[in-house]
């Protein structure tokens, strides 16, 4: 066939004159800017590559790590001071007296997670009669700390007090008996909820009591400070 078209004087004529045609036909016609028609500028690349740069912008803000990761070192630090909170079951709640002093008192904690929107949200219960509820209602910034087993945690947060028949209802534990005789239904008992906003764990139980001691021995041969940057070890978590 390409030997017929090139020997055939009438069909190249025709070939040529389609060809000048075609290229006449353009001429005339609306340019189209470049990329206009492609994939790049099209509305649903735009709205994609806005999304992007929102999210871009997000992982910025978290200090470059991608939402939801479960590595981000603020998760990782949340579930470390879970984990140690977890080991706990009595604790000092710290409150601020009417005269301006500090006082420390050993808590039982009935609920870790009262309010299941917040982390931490610590629980207690005590009997109306007790200083602190005074304490809380003048001022409800108080301080959760624990200590045991080569474990530390110190919690920030506001309390608050309630009388709610409900709640003591779901939370009563028959030891409670020995401080309120007449069951769940006495009228004395308060609960104490504290909604923590920031906390400071650390840990040198286990292996890690081992790592902190080679840190000291290091520090001290070389006759500088000892610095622990392992999160393992501390931390500090905020915006609870």
């Amino acid at each position: 066939v390409r030997f017929l078209l090139i020997k055939s004087p009438s069909v190249k004529l025709t070939l040529d004159f389609h060809t000048t045609w075609i290229r006449i036909w353009g001429a005339f016609q609306p340019q189209v800017p470049r990329g206009l028609l492609t994939d790049e500028l099209s509305p649903r690349s735009m709205e994609g590559e806005i999304v992007k740069a929102k999210k871009a912008e997000m992982d910025n803000r978290n200090g470059g790590h991608k939402q939801g990761d479960d590595q981000h070192p603020d998760h990782q630090r949340r579930e470390l001071l879970r984990s140690i909170v977890g080991n706990f079951d009595n604790a000092m709640l710290v409150t601020r007296d009417l005269g301006g002093g500090l006082r420390s008192r050993p808590m039982r904690i009935v609920d870790r997670e009262a309010d299941r929107d917040h982390d931490f949200d610590l629980l207690f219960v005590t009997g109306e009669a007790s200083g602190k509820i005074l304490e809380i209602e003048s001022d409800p910034q108080v301080n959760v700390s624990m200590q045991g087993g080569g474990q530390y945690v110190s919690l920030t947060g506001t309390a608050a007090t309630s009388h709610s028949r409900p709640l003591i209802a779901e939370y009563w534990d028959e030891s409670w008996r020995v401080w309120f005789p007449d069951g769940k239904n006495d009228p004395s008992i308060v609960m104490i909820s504290v909604e923590v906003s920031e906390a400071e764990y650390w840990d040198n139980s286990g292996l890690k009591g081992l790592k902190y001691l080679v840190q000291a021995g290091k520090a001290i041969l070389q006759g500088e400070q000892m610095k622990v940057s392992d999160e393992a070890q501390h931390g500090t978590v905020t915006g609870l």
